[in-house]
């Protein structure tokens, strides 16, 4: 039975990659009132984890500046994916989604800003819109009702 965990495990972890694998250049959207400027771009890199690893990696940032580094994978004994976020700053995001529905992944958990109060009603939404297509928007829940804080489009480059 503990083999068949861990290969449930690595194909699904390989079914992300294969949605997701390559560079990526989100540039964000017309959004909320607060949210950062429209037009301003990232580079977020995914790509399988060292060895034999059954997570990828999530590189991302600007030009050369690399601005943190995730690790996703799914975790079987859990049922769910889990996305660990480590931000240059010192910030770090713990998030969690069930089994994609499709081409969508949703991710909820807490994020933690350095030197400032946890907030645990992040939502992320990630939307595989077509085949070199990311649609990514960013929430948080208030008083029960999610919020836009954020959200971008992701090109993935041609290789």
């Amino acid at each position: 039975m503990f083999g068949s965990m861990v290969v449930g495990a690595a194909l699904t972890a390989l079914s992300f990659l294969s949605a997701l694998n390559g560079t990526w250049t989100c540039t964000t959207a017309p959004s909320a009132p607060n949210a950062p400027a429209s037009g301003s771009s990232s580079t977020w890199r995914i790509a399988a984890g060292p060895g034999e690893s059954t997570w990828a990696t999530v590189t991302y940032g600007k030009g050369a500046t690399t601005w943190g580094t995730a690790y996703v994978g799914y975790v079987e004994q859990q049922h769910r994916w889990v996305y660990m976020d480590f931000h240059n700053d010192g910030a770090i995001a713990e998030m969690h989604a069930p089994p994609a529905a499709g081409p969508t992944w949703v991710w909820t958990g807490s994020y933690y800003p350095e030197g400032g109060p946890a907030d645990p009603n992040g939502q992320i939404t990630w939307t595989l819109a077509g085949p070199n297509t990311l649609d990514r928007n960013f929430q948080k829940r208030e008083n029960g009702t999610l919020v836009e804080l954020a959200r971008d489009v992701c090109m993935r480059a041609h290789s």
